[in-house]
């Protein structure tokens, strides 16, 4: 198994949309976990950069968190 670093962000009309930071991967959840709090503050600002308006709504909010995924042999 490995971890990836999700965001989940809310926007107007409860729209909810999901993004895995596929690009940063982890071999355990702490590990992730103290990813997200020694970087935080450059997460939330590229975060904000890129999504903050997105098709004409506003985010609303959103929340990091570690998910944990399966890859299957073939992927390693």
């Amino acid at each position: 198994m490995i971890w990836v670093l999700t965001v989940m962000m809310w926007f107007g009309a409860e729209e909810t949309r999901n993004t895995y930071l596929q690009e940063i991967q982890f071999v355990s959840e702490d590990a992730c976990q103290q990813y997200l709090f020694d970087n935080k503050v450059t997460l939330v600002d590229s975060l904000l950069l890129k999504f903050r308006n997105i098709d004409e709504m506003e985010m609303q909010s959103f929340e990091y968190f570690c998910e944990g995924k399966f890859v299957g042999l073939d992927e390693v």
